[in-house]
C-alpha cells in the first residue's frame, strides 16, 4: 500500500460565535428526560478543551454540532406534520407507519433539546473539530471523518474549501490506517468500494481486485458479519482474480493482524451514521442518532 505523509497540517477551526441560536423552539435551553445536561449546557466547555489540544473533546464537540447541523431542514412546522401523521397512521391501524413516524419525532424533539441556544457559527464549526480530532489519531473522529461525515449533509459542501480538502487527505488518511493494522479501516475501505455507501465510496474509482481482496481481507478478520455488504460490491468472476485476491489477502491477514480476528461490533461502531433520522441504517450496525455520552469513547482497533 502507498505510504503517507506521517503529519498534516490542521487547518485552524473557526469558532467565532454569533447571538441568534439555530433552533429556536420554544422555552429557552432544554433538559433531556433523563435529567443530564444537554450538549448546549457543555458546549463551551468542551470548545475549550478542543481549541487546547484534547481530541476526545474535540471529537464529541464536532459529532455533536453534525447532529445539531441536521435540523436545518425541520422545521417546526415539519415536527407538526409529523406529529399529525403518527396520530392518522394510529387511527387507520397502520402501526407500523404510526411507529416510524413516532420514532422520527422523537429522535428531532431530542436532537432540538440537544441543540436550542448553541450559536450557529460554532455549529457550523462541527466539521472542522471532527477533522481536528482526527488528525490527532483520535479512533472514532477518524472513522467517521474517513467517511466524510464531516462535511454534512445536503450537497452544499460540494462548493465549500473542505470539500476538496477531505478528497485529498481521506485516500491518504485511509491508506495510512490501513498500514497501521487499524480493523475499523478495513471496513471503512470495503464500503468505499461498496455502490451508494456514502461520499468516500462516490470518490473511489471502481476496481473489482482492489474490492475482493478488501472483501477477502475482511472475511478473515470479521467472519460472516462481513459478507452482508457483498451485493453492493463489483466483484471479479474470474477464478484466478479470485484466487489472487484471497492470496493477497491472507498476507495482508498475517503482515497486518498477525492472522488473528477482531471483533466486528467495536470495529464498526463508528460507521454507524450520525444523520440517519429515519432509522433506516442496518449494516454494519442498526442505529440512528449518535448517543452523546458514549460517543468517541471507542478502544483502539488496532
Amino acid at each position: 500500500m502507498p505510504e503517507a505523509p506521517a503529519v498534516i497540517e490542521v487547518a485552524p477551526a473557526p469558532v467565532a460565535e454569533a447571538p441568534a441560536p439555530r433552533v429556536p423552539p420554544a422555552g429557552g435551553v432544554a433538559r433531556r428526560r433523563d435529567g443530564k445536561g444537554t450538549l448546549a449546557d457543555i458546549a463551551s466547555m468542551l470548545q475549550a478543551r478542543a481549541d487546547a489540544g484534547d481530541a476526545q473533546a474535540a471529537c464529541h464537540l464536532g459529532i455533536g454540532l453534525l447532529q445539531c447541523g441536521l435540523l436545518g431542514p425541520y422545521s417546526a412546522q415539519y415536527m407538526d406534520r409529523l406529529a399529525a401523521s403518527e396520530q392518522r397512521h394510529d387511527q387507520a391501524g397502520r402501526w407500523e407507519d404510526a411507529d416510524n413516524a413516532a420514532g422520527q419525532l422523537l429522535r428531532l424533539t431530542e436532537l432540538r433539546n440537544q441543540c436550542d441556544g448553541i450559536p450557529p457559527s460554532l455549529v457550523e464549526a462541527g466539521g472542522d473539530y471532527l477533522r481536528k480530532a482526527a488528525l490527532a489519531g483520535h479512533p472514532e473522529a477518524l472513522v467517521r471523518y474517513l467517511r466524510g461525515e464531516g462535511l454534512g449533509v445536503g450537497f452544499g459542501f460540494l462548493r465549500r474549501p473542505a470539500f476538496e480538502q477531505w478528497r485529498r487527505e481521506a485516500p491518504i488518511l485511509l491508506a495510512r490506517e490501513l498500514d497501521r493494522g487499524n480493523a475499523s479501516a478495513v471496513l471503512v475501505a470495503l464500503t468505499s468500494h461498496a455502490r451508494d455507501f456514502g461520499m468516500l465510496s462516490d470518490i473511489t474509482p471502481r476496481d473489482p481486485d482492489a474490492a475482493a481482496t478488501t472483501f477477502a481481507l475482511a472475511r478473515r478478520l470479521f467472519g460472516e458479519r462481513a459478507e452482508h455488504i457483498a451485493g453492493r460490491l463489483s466483484l471479479p468472476t474470474d477464478a484466478g482474480r479470485v484466487a489472487q485476491a484471497e492470496t493477497r489477502a491472507a498476507e495482508l491477514h498475517e503482515r497486518l493482524f498477525a492472522g488473528e480476528t477482531r471483533e466486528f461490533e467495536e470495529a464498526a461502531r463508528a460507521l454507524v451514521p450520525l444523520h440517519d433520522l429515519h432509522g433506516g441504517t442496518s449494516w454494519p450496525l442498526p442505529g440512528t442518532l449518535v448517543d452523546l455520552d458514549t460517543a468517541c469513547r471507542s478502544r483502539s482497533t488496532q
